[in-house]
Order: structure tokens, then sequence, then C-alpha cells
């Protein structure tokens, strides 16, 4: 699928949202069979860096070391997400799995949606994370405006 897409700009748009459900049900279905405490998240985190790597081949980006700053963004991700989930299961202790698994599934979502606009709009690889998240300028203004 991922030659079908790369070769045909029609296909991609598809395909890429084919990966990241895929890898979304998957990520649910491990978070919701608890082999042991904390063993789901490195396996959720290479679901998701597979969907990232997936996703920037049907971009035509090249796959190689110009990825490392993307995946220590997406296990960075992954850790807030992993932190969110379980302040989460902490207060509603009957619906831990369930929560688990929305987790799960809710966040690979976001960053495979969050990589699929960034792509499909022409970001590189190198400056994938520059388009999808603030700079320094707009983190002060809102900050600024919360306060």
């Amino acid at each position: 699928m991922v030659a079908l897409a790369y070769n045909f700009e029609s296909m991609r748009t598809a395909a890429s949202r084919y990966f990241i459900n895929v890898e979304s049900c998957k990520n649910a279905g491990v978070a919701v069979v608890p082999l042991l405490k904390g063993a789901d998240m490195p396996v959720m985190t290479l679901n998701q860096a597979k969907m990232l790597l997936l996703i920037a081949a049907i971009y035509e980006n090249e796959i190689g070391l110009k990825l490392v700053p993307e995946m220590i963004g997406l296990t960075v991700c992954a850790f807030g997400l992993k932190t969110a989930a379980n302040k989460t299961k902490h207060t509603f202790k009957d619906f831990r799995v369930l929560i688990s698994a929305a987790f799960g599934f809710a966040g690979t979502q976001l960053l495979g949606y969050m990589c699929h606009a960034a792509f499909s709009h022409g970001a590189s690889v190198q400056n994938l994370f520059k388009k999808i998240m603030p700079d320094k300028e707009q983190l002060q203004k809102l900050t600024q405006k919360i306060k």
C-alpha cells in the first residue's frame, strides 16, 4: 500500500488514514491487555514510530537518521499521554482498562493525524515539529492570555 500511495498522490490520504486507524486499533488492544505494569508503553511507542515512518514514506520523505528528532518528539508525546492516562485512571478507578484503551487509541490518532497534516502540507522530516508546534512567541502570548 505504501508503494501505491507513493506513486499516486490521490491515494496518499486514504493510505495514511488506513495506517493511522490500524495502528490506533493495535494500541487500544495493547492497552487493554496489561501483561506487565508499564510494558505496554514501549510497544505502543514502537507502533506509533512505525506509523510515522509509513506516513513519511508515503509523502516521499527520506527515511533514515534524519528522523531521529521526530522519534524523540514522538517518545516525549508518548510519555505525556501515558502520564495523562495514569492520572485519569487514578481518578476513575473502576474504568482503568477503558481509559487505557481510549488514551491508546486517541493518542495514536492524534499523533498520526498531526504527522499526516504536516507531511501533506509539504513539511519535510526536518521541520515536522516546527510546523505543528507553536513557536516561543506564540507560547508566551498564550500564557499571558491565561494569566
